[in-house]
């Protein structure tokens, strides 16, 4: 599938509402795209406390939210759709023991 804008704007949007939503005004945002083989890879980091590793099977597979009831909890689960409809995938990474970011990988060629 190529990349089309919706797409693009779901992935980057939800990216930054959840940064920002967890850490706050004074976030910080780091993308790194780098490729590897026939993939590019997405290394997405914020100044909050990342995702502990009893999250790491759950954020993409159920609503879930930082916030109580102010957000909407489905953030993620976007992020996750919009990366399979470009036939990619997006997981956690650790960088430092139990300090998790998020990571998506999408094919540089359509299939």
């Amino acid at each position: 599938m190529q990349a089309n804008e919706y797409l693009l704007e779901t992935i980057f949007w939800n990216i930054w509402l959840n940064a920002h939503q967890s850490v706050g005004e004074n976030c910080e945002i780091a993308i790194t795209f780098r490729r590897q083989r026939h993939e590019l890879e997405i290394l997405i980091s914020d100044n909050g406390e990342g995702f502990s590793p009893e999250l790491k099977e759950i954020v993409f597979q159920q609503v879930y939210s930082t916030k109580n009831s102010s957000g909407r909890g489905r953030g993620l689960m976007e992020i996750q759709d919009a990366v399979e409809r470009l036939d990619g995938r997006v997981e956690l990474y650790e960088v430092k023991p139990s300090d998790f970011r998020i990571r998506i990988l999408v094919p540089l060629e359509a299939k």
